[in-house]
């Protein structure tokens, strides 16, 4: 019998299936889009707390590149 599928791991997945990644050109940290709704996107790292940010300030070029 196959175990469910934790939601640690439907959520990882759902990550990796969206492939928008963007670079914080200050702090080198890659961002992969999570979530986008109402012009805001929910960003989160390899690593720690995911960040949120308009489609206005992700079109900024001085601080985030699209991957």
């Amino acid at each position: 019998m196959p175990l469910d599928t934790s939601a640690t791991q439907r959520r990882i997945e759902q990550q990796l299936s969206n492939g928008i990644v963007y670079l914080h050109k200050s702090s080198g940290v890659r961002y992969r889009v999570a979530y986008t709704s109402g012009g805001v996107s929910e960003l989160h790292p390899i690593s720690g707390a995911c960040k949120y940010a308009t489609d206005e300030q992700l079109t900024n070029a001085d601080v985030w590149e699209r991957q």
